[in-house]
């Protein structure tokens, strides 16, 4: 019992009823009333000791609850502690496999020490005939066969990246062009040459082209239906 409650009781004072109204307290106030009145004030003392002691306790409690679920958190590994997000990402993205359709940005260099531009997606350079750089993502396959443009290392490295993923990696030139001099659209690229390979993975899909490009217009490579408009909305 503090200090003032036990001089208030001692003196027959009144004591501060207390400000909450609640049904604890009206039923404190109804025990109260039904006791003599000199006893009324000790009773009300040790009353609202009781409620303090109460509010304490479960202050106490809320806290050791608080502090026990963020130990939790940290004690669980990464997939359960955050399950929720975790769930969400893997619906959200999905890892190329071999064979899976990968759309994506590059550009590339020869890193022989003058890091020469000579292929990317980009586009804002010159073509080696001339004509200006066209921003147009290039549609490819992950670790699938080599095609014009498109080395073996440059397909094998893309099995594993998800879409909004980035990654720079060098290929040696048994992985890229081997020894003959080849030729790309905005430079050469000598003969035994190692290349570099800066890439942006945008999307990624197992079930064909359609899929890749749903929901973007005026965005595809290959005869008639090359366009570009709305490339840079992807």
């Amino acid at each position: 019992m503090s200090m003032s409650c036990h001089y208030s009781c001692l003196l027959g004072g009144q004591h501060e009823a207390p400000k909450s109204k609640g049904l604890q307290h009206r039923r404190v106030e109804q025990a109260r009333m039904t006791l003599p009145r000199s006893r009324r004030n000790v009773h009300t003392c040790a009353m609202t000791h009781l409620e303090q002691d109460h509010r304490h306790a479960i202050t106490r409690r809320r806290r050791v609850l608080a502090l026990s679920s963020a130990t939790l958190a940290i004690l669980l590994p990464p997939d359960v502690a955050g399950w929720r997000r975790v769930a969400y990402a893997a619906q959200e993205t999905m890892q190329a496999r071999v064979g899976d359709l990968v759309l994506a940005h590059f550009v590339a260099y020869v890193d022989d020490g003058r890091t020469e531009f000579f292929d990317g997606t980009r586009g804002g350079a010159t073509y080696l005939d001339g004509g200006s750089g066209v921003f147009r993502p290039a549609v490819l396959v992950a670790g699938g066969a080599v095609k014009p443009g498109q080395p073996k290392g440059l397909l094998d490295r893309l099995v594993g990246l998800k879409a909004g993923e980035s990654a720079t990696f060098t290929l040696e030139p048994e992985e890229a062009f081997g020894s003959a001099t080849a030729q790309g659209p905005y430079g050469v690229v000598p003969g035994g040459s190692r290349v570099r390979y800066e890439v942006e993975v945008l999307r990624v899909s197992r079930d064909g082209p359609d899929k890749l490009f749903e929901g973007i217009s005026k965005c595809g490579a290959g005869g008639a239906f090359e366009q570009d408009e709305g490339c840079k909305d992807i």
